[in-house]
């Protein structure tokens, strides 16, 4: 998928996050990824590492990063905390 996003590792890690983070004024934390709460309308929001991933749906999502480098960083940690 495009930039590397795979729509079961996202759920996955929004699940992770939601179940085993730290609780935050908007959501969860965990391993530097934050799972938020709803957030301005969408029902899967993960941000971290400099970038903010909002999910619509399945094949729907927008990716906001300022660098290549935070973008790869904050995919790594998706993926090791879908695993």
């Amino acid at each position: 998928m495009k930039n590397g996003l795979n729509p079961t590792q996202i759920l996955q890690a929004y699940e992770t996050v939601m179940k085993q983070g730290r609780i935050t004024p908007q959501g969860r934390v965990l391993d530097g990824i934050e799972a938020l709460n709803k957030h301005d309308g969408f029902p899967i929001h993960l941000r971290g590492e400099g970038v903010d991933l909002k999910v619509c749906s399945l094949k729907r999502f927008h990716l906001d990063y300022n660098q290549l480098s935070c973008r790869d960083a904050f995919l790594k940690q998706l993926a090791i905390l879908a695993q």
